[in-house]
């Protein structure tokens, strides 16, 4: 991961006389934050132990891919027909080809991945000639923050899509242009995520516009060109402009006109917030005797460059604004779609100064950043926060808490000039938008685990059984789909895979399956959940008979089952290890979260080779 900036030599000569200080003057502060720094590394390694068994149903789908191009394809399905695009992050998808290459786990090379890019941001930290206390809370953003760990452990782009984001403005807001690890940088970012497209897109433009040098029009117009080609050329080959996700995730919305009135419609209430708050600071600094006036401070940066977190905080205000405001946002969990657009705006306007440290062993050269341009980026931040999301609605108290210490935090900047509050601010939006209870954490913990038992048994005794060679139709993209063979079709009937999500699906289809596993409320037959795809003519077709028999599955949990109709004559191996598999899901998918956390506290899923039925661990009273 590339590093925020360089350090100013000011800092490293700082750094050496801190050094130089007598033990006795700093010894104390020294030790504050060393023991500090102890305590975070303790919950990280809590946080590490507990969260890094859990992986997301969704990270199989992108993995996937990189099966299927070992066998020469890039598509969901090892085939080079009915392509389909099923991620959200391209190159996570494409550095899954690895260790499907070498024949390695995918899961754990993701975790290692993941670590590495924890890794890599608190060592960017440690370099950033900040004052220390701006260190010690950046590292807390990682360190003690459960989401960061949910997010970085689970398998998705969002923490490195987070961190990349990060990074890019970063380098804007402290050099003022981007050199070229910041454009790969901004081409790294765009391949993230489909927002990723916009914040690169901002970021080239604004590099063009802090330094006004042809090089740097030339070379912004490359990246987003490029950017331009490579969106065209996917469209090309998939036949749709958008991934299929989007289609999904828009579906409610019935017009432009209606997505647009709904959207102004709700901004109402926040931009008046918004501009209330500017105009009682400005009130209160105008008001205010003896305010402290930047204009006589040491400036080292243009207006333009000081401005850059503002930039960022827009960017991403108008991605939760327009986009997710109008989008079914499945699979929210940890509140990760704007979370990954938040913890920038709190990284980024801590990446400078923003206060002279009264110990002179501390103090730095450089300037503190402008009070009102940070104040303005943590301000546009903390009303994004007020956006709906699962995090405001589960823990609507700690959300108002932690936006309500920004605003304070940014009427105390903007009316004095003093910055340091705003370290408070940033704080106060990193809870706002990391809240999480024990009980979510102790879900994420063992949600693998009912994964194993379900998902991942039921799909490896599936391609177990030769005499399943046809397409296996599934409700389900991930896991399941990705513990088949690596040769074999299947079809997703909940949308995100699936190639037919708006033309029929062709007859030669349906008569090529080998099998159907529905979801469903409980093990009777019929009791399956519809979708908006495929499900219809595949569901219509078990319900008329259609040579298919039915057996019970196998739950995920009470209330949630996999259950399986297979054609006529075929699946015998598998309908005879139906009932063990079911009878060891009952014993192990039914007990409560932190039972099962006590039964596999050392056991992690990702360092098996392959997904694998595992034994039942659960004790006869937790049946």
């Amino acid at each position: 991961m590339t590093t925020l900036h360089d350090v100013d030599p000011p800092a490293v000569a700082v750094d050496s006389a801190s050094r130089s200080e007598p033990t006795s003057e700093i010894a104390p502060r020294d030790a504050g934050y060393t023991a500090a720094y102890i305590g975070m590394a303790a919950c990280a390694a809590v946080l590490v132990f507990l969260l890094i068994r859990f992986t997301v149903d969704d990270a199989f789908i992108s993995w996937r891919y990189g099966v299927s191009l070992t066998r020469g394809h890039w598509n969901w399905n090892p085939t080079s027909q009915d392509k389909v695009e099923a991620y959200s992050n391209p190159l996570y998808a494409a550095l899954s080809f690895i260790p499907a290459l070498l024949g390695f786990s995918t899961e754990l090379f993701f975790k290692i991945l993941a670590l590495g890019i924890g890794a890599a941001y608190l060592r960017v930290v440690s370099r950033l000639a900040v004052p220390r206390m701006q260190r010690l809370v950046l590292a807390g953003f990682a360190l003690v923050n459960p989401l960061f760990f949910v997010h970085l452990l689970d398998g998705l782009e969002t923490t490195s899509f987070a961190l990349g984001i990060s990074a890019l403005f970063g380098r804007l807001y402290l050099r003022g242009r981007l050199d070229r690890t910041g454009h790969l940088l901004a081409v790294a970012v765009a391949f993230s995520r489909p927002e990723g497209i916009l914040f690169a897109a901002v970021a080239e433009f604004w590099t063009y516009y802090l330094s006004r040098r042809r090089d740097d029009l030339v070379n912004a117009s490359a990246v987003v060109a490029g950017l331009g080609v490579y969106w065209l050329a996917r469209a090309e080959y998939f036949g749709k402009f958008f991934p299929n996700p989007f289609y999904l995730k828009t579906a409610d919305q019935t017009s432009v006109v209606a997505s647009t009135v709904k959207i102004f419609h709700d901004l109402q209430v926040k931009v008046l917030l918004f501009v209330a708050l500017i105009v009682l600071a400005e009130w209160l600094r105008r008001n205010r005797a003896g305010a402290r006036s930047e204009q006589g401070r040491p400036q080292r940066l243009s207006p333009a460059q000081e401005a850059t977190p503002v930039v960022l905080a827009a960017t991403s205000a108008l991605i939760i604004f327009t986009l997710y405001q109008v989008s079914n946002l499945q699979m929210d969990f940890g509140n990760r779609f704007r979370w990954q657009l938040i913890f920038p705006i709190a990284v980024v306007l801590l990446a400078r100064p923003l206060f002279v440290p009264r110990t002179g062993a501390e103090k730095t050269a450089a300037p503190p950043a402008s009070a009102r341009w940070v104040a303005l980026a943590l301000l546009i931040g903390a009303v994004a926060v007020l956006e709906g999301g699962s995090s405001f609605t589960a823990h609507r108290t700690t959300v108002i808490v932690g936006a309500c210490a920004a605003f304070l935090a940014v009427l105390i900047a903007w009316s004095t000039g003093r910055t340091a509050a705003l370290i408070a601010g940033a704080v106060g939006l990193m809870t706002a938008v990391s809240a999480v209870s024990a009980g979510e954490l102790v879900g994420w913990a063992v949600y693998r685990y009912h994964l194993e038992y379900a998902h991942h048994a039921l799909g490896s005794a599936i391609a177990a059984d030769r005499s399943l060679d046809g397409t296996i139709a599934v409700m389900d993209s991930g896991a399941l789909p990705f513990s088949l063979n690596a040769h074999q079709r299947s079809l997703d009937l909940g949308g995100l895979a699936d190639p037919f999500l708006d033309q029929p699906v062709p007859p030669a289809v349906l008569a090529d399956l080998s099998a159907v596993v529905t979801l469903g409320g409980g093990p009777a037959r019929g009791g399956m959940w519809w979708g908006d795809t495929s499900s219809g003519p595949v569901f219509a077709r078990l319900q008329q008979g259609g040579g298919f028999d039915y057996a019970q599955g196998v739950p995920y949990a009470d209330g949630y089952w996999l259950n399986v109709y297979v054609k006529h004559g075929l699946g015998t191996q598998l309908l005879r290890a139906l009932p063990a598999m079911r009878e060891r899901a009952v014993a192990n998918n039914f007990v409560p979260d932190d039972k099962v956390l006590d039964d596999h506290l050392f056991d992690f899923p990702f360092l098996r080779g392959r997904p694998a039925q595992i034994s039942g661990q659960a004790s006869a009273a937790g049946k």
